[in-house]
Parts: C-alpha cells; structure tokens; sequence
C-alpha cells in the first residue's frame, strides 16, 4: 500500500506475533525464504528476527528475488540460510548491500538494530538518508 505521503507501507503480517514482556520467543512461524537462523535452529529470538526479515525484504524489493530460494526443498533453503552466504549481482548498490549485510548478520546480536545505538543505527544508515521518519509516524 502506498501512503498519501508516498511513502509505502507494509501489509499482511499473518504470522506476527505479540512478544511477552522479556521480548523473547520460541514460537516457529513464518514464510520459510524469510526465516531467520535462530528459528530454523529453534532457538530463543526475539526483535532480531525482525530486523534479519527486513533484510531479505530490502534485498527481495532491490533483485525480485529473496537472497535465499526454495528451489530443492525446504530443508535445503533452511540449510542454505544457515550457512548465510547471499549472493549479490553486480549491479546491487553499495549501501543496499551494506544494509543487507549488516541486517542479514549470522549473529542476532550483532545485526543493524540490535547494538546499543538500536533503532537509530538503523534510521541513520546511509540506505535511509532520504527518508523522513518523522513523517512515517
């Protein structure tokens, strides 16, 4: 959907789920190409798992396709994710691909948003320099 603004806005969140108070879940839901490693592994994750999607959905609007595909079957797209080795063409800008990379980090620790800085590391990476956050609100 597109805002009167321009600005779109993301839809069909069917497998959402509202998180307790410790932020942490153990839930196993989700399209499988935008799973992250932590749920393939059925680990504890939380808000970095959202970060991980908002990576293979950057990539998927940047390419048409998702970094990682199902093409053998689903345990080889899980095997393919864990392993976590996307390619990029050639042509794929270099601040999308910095973006991608650091949301599409092995380590949910380590991912874009999660550091100290959090959400504002994200909004201040150079792939987001035209964007007005305050008018998304």
């Amino acid at each position: 959907l597109v805002e009167r603004s321009g600005y779109l806005k993301l839809t069909d969140f069917g497998f959402a789920k509202q998180l307790g108070a410790d932020g942490r879940t153990w839930t196993v839901c989700g399209t499988p190409e935008y799973l992250s490693p932590e749920i393939i592994l059925s680990q504890c994750h939380g808000l970095t798992t959202d970060w991980w999607t908002l990576g293979i959905l950057v990539y998927e609007m940047t390419t048409g396709a998702t970094p990682f595909v199902l093409s053998e079957g689903e345990m080889s797209l899980y095997e393919e994710i864990v392993a976590n080795q996307p390619g990029f063409p050639p042509s794929f800008p270099k601040h999308t691909k910095a973006i991608v990379q650091q949301l599409l980090h092995s380590s949910p620790t380590e991912r874009l948003g999660e550091g100290r800085g959090g959400v504002d590391d994200l909004q201040q990476h150079a792939f987001f320099t035209q964007i007005k956050w305050e008018q998304l609100l």
